[in-house]
């Protein structure tokens, strides 16, 4: 179970790679065989298309680390922890109003 997790992570992180910088890759082909040349006539429009493609690409980034917390559990223990999140902490340990953490305790 745990390596075929690790399998559909790898996947997952590879086509997030490939799908988002593929815009950008295609845009620089086709302006390389002068495909786009009439359509992007303009330094404004070819600065807006390459922006947007650029930004799909980078959004790979943003991509990574919730692949990894939602496939890996050590991540997500320790992303816990540096948030100071109780993950999955029983209800018995739950501090009540107007009890301090003390008195949780002993209860």
């Amino acid at each position: 179970a745990r390596g075929n997790k690790t399998i559909y992570l790898l996947v997952c992180v590879v086509l997030v790679f490939m799908f988002a910088w593929l815009p950008l890759n295609l845009l620089n082909i086709f302006l390389d065989l002068g495909l786009l040349n009439n359509l992007l006539g303009s330094s404004s429009s070819y600065r807006l298309v390459f922006s947007l493609c650029h930004l799909v690409g980078m959004l790979s980034a943003l991509a990574n680390p919730i692949l990894y917390g939602y496939y890996n559990q050590a991540f997500q223990k320790e992303f816990c922890t540096i948030l100071c999140i109780q993950p999955n902490s029983p209800p018995s340990q739950e501090i009540q109003p107007g009890r301090t953490q003390e008195t949780a305790v002993r209860a």
